[in-house]
């Protein structure tokens, strides 16, 4: 096997991982603001 190619495929593995990571992180991260407005909201109609 071509060693550049290695690399290159070893390479986009570890940003896919990278990516996916974020997305989870800001995926979490909006549902808990998501859920710090709503319980925001419902304190202001009180």
């Amino acid at each position: 096997m071509d060693f550049n190619l290695q690399f290159k495929i070893i390479f986009g593995i570890i940003v896919i991982i990278i990516l996916g990571s974020i997305q989870y992180t800001l995926n979490k991260m909006l549902y808990e603001l998501r859920k710090i407005i709503r319980y925001l909201s419902s304190v202001d109609d009180d």
